[in-house]
């Protein structure tokens, strides 16, 4: 099996300004990468987080529906999104829009961001010693566990 870890989001490209129209599509460079291993028949698991409102949860059926064997974490706040605008050229300009993260300006934490996904240093702390990269799966305050699908 292969695990992957990654951002989980949903893309909404513009269609038209006049209204506004777009179409969603679940994104994420690497939830594309195990989607596409899926395809090819090879076993995945995958590793994201999610929010709690109903955008997450089309995410977490379509991942499903992917064949990932999703391993998700809960926040108690919306998915994140990522506004997409094609110029002429087909080249897409993004705007994210990512509840999960610390807001700009924040100290980040010395190991990792804000997510539950950190992992210790993969480089020697003295010289001689040898450390070996571990993840460190922490969960987000308030979460008693990681959801797993039913």
């Amino acid at each position: 099996m292969l695990a992957l870890v990654g951002e989980t989001l949903v893309d909404l490209v513009l269609e038209e300004e006049d209204p506004l129209r777009f179409t969603g599509a679940l994104g994420g460079s690497v939830l594309n990468t195990a989607s596409a291993l899926a395809r090819l028949g090879l076993p995945v698991r995958f590793f994201s987080e999610v929010g709690r409102d109903w955008l997450s949860l089309w995410s977490e059926a379509e991942m499903e529906r992917r064949r990932l064997n999703p391993r998700l974490f809960r926040y108690p706040a919306p998915m994140p999104l990522a506004l997409v605008r094609l110029d002429r050229e087909g080249n897409a300009h993004y705007s994210f829009h990512r509840s999960f993260q610390a807001p700009t300006g924040r100290r980040r934490r010395r190991r990792g961001g804000p997510g539950p996904f950190t992992s210790a240093p993969s480089w020697p702390s003295r010289p001689g010693r040898k450390r070996a990269w571990r993840p460190s799966w922490r969960r987000p305050k308030g979460l008693s566990s990681p959801t797993t699908p039913t």
